[in-house]
């Protein structure tokens, strides 16, 4: 397969829950969530791929999180608060 500039993407990995997901903005926590490229070999390997219209839902009231406010459920799933 090639890449081209717009083709990549940063992949975000939880690891403990198997979940993948990517941003085209590497490094941006806050980045919006797109399409993993080559999604069926994650699945293949037993990960969930996060859509971006999952990635990017709004998060409800969750009194665990409150403190760092994240705004996406990808920003949950992908950022291990300190």
């Amino acid at each position: 397969m090639e890449l081209r500039g717009e083709d990549v993407v940063e992949l975000r990995l939880n690891v403990p829950m198997r979940v993948v997901g990517a941003v085209r903005e590497a490094g941006r926590v806050d980045a919006p969530y797109c399409e993993v490229p080559g999604a069926a070999s994650f699945e293949a390997a037993g990960f969930v791929v996060g859509t971006p219209q999952e990635l990017n839902a709004p998060v409800a009231d969750l009194a665990d999180v409150q403190y760092h406010q994240p705004q996406t459920l990808g920003q949950i799933l992908f950022n291990w608060f300190d």
